[in-house]
């Protein structure tokens, strides 16, 4: 069964936007490109451009081809080198000047892949491989707009490849599309510009050596299906998603287990899991003590005072927050991704303490 979710017109000029006024691309490709979407967009903002369609579905590419008779089309399986070495635009590498691409996002059911990338070999989901195999086709000078699921820049199969990437590209966030974007399936989304690092555009993200490297953030164990082994009437409560309830833990229906693993306050509760609100974030007072579900993760603090601080921060760039969850089903994140971003909120409320303090 063929991954189609294709991009609406709406996106694709928003996509478009996302680049500089004066480029004007001599080629321009989409590599998964369905019904031409992001072709007709581009058709429309640089007419002399040469088009370069693909996909593996042959009926899309044939009701292309009828259409548009001057694009340069293409049926490869463009994650499988066999295919794409006996296909006519295998030669384009490293010379288009503007990728525009949806790639196929659900990961159900397909097995990892490996892919070959500046010398490197790395496994990846399916995402990945498309994404890292269109990048090689990137000119120098060029330009790639691309759509991918939350869950490709968070999860931890992807890790080593987003390495690689970085070490020779920008990469820019620039667009959050809701998770109703795609017909017939909910899928949280990104738009992402990515360019050759020796261009300057935009500012590159902050080195692991600016980020605060004092935080502690732990994962609940316990996991919700062997409650029963572990309920006991000695022992801690335990705290699940729901029982983060308007900023508190809410102990009406708590759960007493007699489990190792024990959080004990002051912290931050946050979901690990789920669609995260303002109202899921609750701090633990100091000498409380609890039991985490693995869908839980808790931001040790000093006092209780410094947890409210940090509540307060995530609040202040809650924007920025919500990108530490992704997923194409249920959204999550990870003890890093989640790092990252905690770490980034407070640098950021710092720097504007400085700043005002400046002033």
């Amino acid at each position: 069964m063929l991954d189609a979710h294709y991009t609406p017109p709406e996106i694709a000029r928003k996509m478009l936007l996302e680049l500089p006024l004066d480029f004007s691309p001599n080629t321009v490709a989409d590599f998964a490109c369905g019904d031409g979407a992001l072709l007709l967009e581009a058709a429309n903002r640089w007419p002399s451009s040469q088009l370069i369609a693909n996909d593996i579905d042959t009926k899309l590419i044939k009701r292309l081809q009828r259409k548009h008779g001057n694009w340069i089309t293409s049926t490869a399986d463009f994650v499988s080198e066999t295919s794409l070495k006996r296909s006519k635009i295998y030669p384009l590498q490293r010379s288009v000047d503007c990728i525009l691409i949806n790639p196929p996002f659900s990961e159900k059911g397909k097995a990892r892949l490996t892919s070959s990338f500046f010398g490197s070999e790395v496994t990846t989901g399916s995402t990945m491989a498309f994404l890292l195999r269109a990048l090689q086709f990137l000119a120098p000078n060029g330009y790639m707009v691309a759509i991918l699921p939350d869950s490709c820049f968070i999860s931890d199969r992807d890790k080593l490849a987003w390495s690689n990437i970085k070490s020779h590209f920008s990469v820019r966030k620039v667009l959050s599309n809701s998770r109703s974007t795609f017909k017939g399936i909910a899928a949280s989304t990104t738009v992402a510009v990515l360019r050759y690092r020796q261009h300057n555009d935009f500012p590159l993200a902050k080195e692991k050596s600016e980020v605060a490297t004092d935080i502690e953030i732990v994962r609940g164990k316990l996991q919700m299906h062997t409650v029963e082994k572990w309920r006991s009437e000695n022992g801690f409560p335990l705290v699940h998603t729901s029982n983060l309830v308007k900023n508190k833990i809410d102990l009406k229906e708590i759960c007493i287990v007699n489990y190792k693993h024990v959080i004990r306050g002051p912290a931050v509760l946050i979901p690990r899991v789920g669609l995260v609100t303002r109202d899921k974030i609750a701090i633990l007072p100091r000498h409380k003590s609890v039991v985490m579900s693995d869908c839980v993760l808790a931001v040790k603090c000093e006092t209780n005072n410094h947890a409210k601080v940090l509540t307060d921060v995530l609040f202040a760039h809650w924007d920025v927050f919500r990108t530490a969850y992704g997923g194409t089903g249920a959204p999550y994140t990870t003890l890093e991704r989640i790092n990252e971003v905690v770490s980034y909120c407070i640098n950021a409320n710092l720097d504007s303490q400085n700043h005002r303090k400046a002033a």
